[in-house]
């Protein structure tokens, strides 16, 4: 092969996985991680950072989250369940370590909530997006509007 075209190669790739990385940050710092560093900086304020860095629960959060970023950060990624990823992963980890002190901690409800309301909101399997509407149709809407304003 000659000189030119492995560069271009080596180009491409090197540009697919920046754009890949690039992609996942952007995930991770616009969505997955807002729950994650929210309640971080909640418990450092609360806890301290000693308490903080000794629980093991903490990395298991951060784990959750990272795998669900991988996840979203695809092309072809279905937004509704893949927002639910980080605190299904957390809840069937955390569980059992936890019992039913877990249903008690209002962080986890919290959690729970936020990551639907996410999945809801983002999620487009729920919510079929419109047709857009035809030029014969935006103008019957307009000559409309205009006839209830007239009136």
């Amino acid at each position: 092969m000659s000189k030119l075209f492995k560069q271009g190669l080596n180009s491409t790739f090197e540009s697919k996985q920046t754009s890949r990385l690039t992609t996942f940050i952007s995930e991770f710092l616009s969505n997955s991680g807002h729950f994650l560093i929210l309640k971080n900086l909640a418990d450092v304020a609360l806890y301290g950072w000693e308490k903080y860095l000794t629980d093991p629960t903490e990395y298991l959060l951060f784990g959750a989250m990272v795998v669900q970023t991988f996840y979203l950060s695809k092309p072809r990624s279905s937004r509704f369940f893949g927002n639910l990823i980080g605190v299904g992963i957390y809840t069937l980890i955390d569980l059992p370590v936890d019992g039913y002190e877990f249903f008690e901690n209002p962080s986890h409800f919290v959690f729970w909530l936020f990551s639907v309301a996410i999945a809801i909101l983002q999620g487009k399997c729920i919510v079929k997006p419109r047709k857009p509407i035809s030029l014969k149709g935006k103008t019957q809407l307009l000559l409309t509007w205009q006839l209830i304003n007239i009136n």
